[in-house]
């Protein structure tokens, strides 16, 4: 058997077991992907990514597949950051930074640049690949703080308002009034179906507040999703979420021109703290990029010794 290595690491995180784990499989050339569904299901892992070096791809450092326990997905924030650290961490060759590593996912090529390398870890940022939009679909406050387990009067902020919003993941968001509201929230499954979920929408709520209770651009957040064998789950670091919030700013509020950064806090409930920062470029009123920037750190490593047949 090909020896094939891989490695664990938190996710938009400085400090070990805090933020979103990720197993990483190098030299993942020859496996299928009912193998790599096999084994990111034994990973158990939030996401896990198998990297190949690209021989026959002009323009494309790695090839990386993403998986979920239960299913193949096209784009993920937190492998694509933790992925690029780790190829940083073990090259060979002179650790020169900044580095951009071109990494072919199944939504397209990622650039992502590692700005900051150390002994167990670093950071990394690359521009988010669609820009989220809004779309009509507006949610009742009554009815998502029955979802949530909330009062109707916690639900919503400001010019704030539960809204729908669609890119590679449609996220349902929330703005919820405090943190102490944030962090009471226990999702209600059946009434959390009906509200945030319908026939074309895989249902994923983003729920937020402000860290300071003002105007600003710190925010703490929560988000809940479908799990494997379709429990509700809570993710402790959702970075297409904070850009998601960052669409919704521009959507619900005014925000001028120019270059800004919006700071999330994520997975404190959990345990998990996250720290996800996201640069907005505005012109002309519409957002035109948004770059994800975090760390990772590296919790171990090891060598898988059977593969699925």
């Amino acid at each position: 058997m090909i020896p094939r290595k891989y490695f664990i690491l938190d996710v938009f995180a400085y400090l070990p077991f805090q933020g979103n784990p990720l197993a990483v499989v190098l030299a993942a050339r020859g496996l299928d992907p009912d193998q790599m569904q096999m084994i990111a299901n034994e990973f158990n892992s939030a996401v896990t990514a198998f990297v190949t070096e690209s021989l026959e791809e002009n323009g494309v450092d790695f090839k990386v597949k993403l998986f979920t326990p239960d299913r193949a997905i096209a784009f993920a924030s937190q492998p694509t950051i933790g992925v690029a650290i780790l190829l940083a961490m073990i090259d060979d060759r002179e650790k020169q930074i900044p580095r951009t590593f071109r990494l072919h996912e199944d939504l397209g090529i990622v650039e992502c640049t590692v700005d900051e390398l150390r002994t167990e870890g670093g950071r990394a940022r690359f521009l988010f690949p669609q820009i989220p939009r809004p779309t009509n679909i507006r949610m009742p406050n009554e009815a998502c703080a029955l979802a949530l387990g909330l009062e109707s009067h916690e639900i919503g902020f400001g010019s704030h308002f539960p809204k729908r919003y669609r890119s590679s993941v449609t996220y349902n968001l929330v703005p919820v009034s405090s943190l102490a509201s944030l962090a009471r929230i226990k999702p209600h499954e059946e009434a959390f179906h009906s509200v945030f979920a319908d026939s074309t929408v895989r249902p994923y709520l983003y729920a937020y507040a402000r860290l300071n209770g003002e105007a600003g651009h710190s925010y703490r957040a929560r988000m809940f999703w479908l799990g494997p064998g379709g429990r509700l789950a809570e993710d402790p670091a959702s970075a297409s979420g904070a850009v998601t919030l960052s669409a919704a700013l521009l959507d619900l509020e005014f925000v001028p021109d120019g270059i800004h950064q919006i700071f999330v806090e994520q997975g404190y409930e959990m345990g998990r703290p996250s720290q996800i920062e996201v640069r907005l470029l505005v012109q002309n009123g519409s957002l035109q990029s948004a770059e994800i920037s975090g760390a990772a750190i590296l919790i171990g490593e090891g060598e898988l010794r059977q593969l699925p047949s």
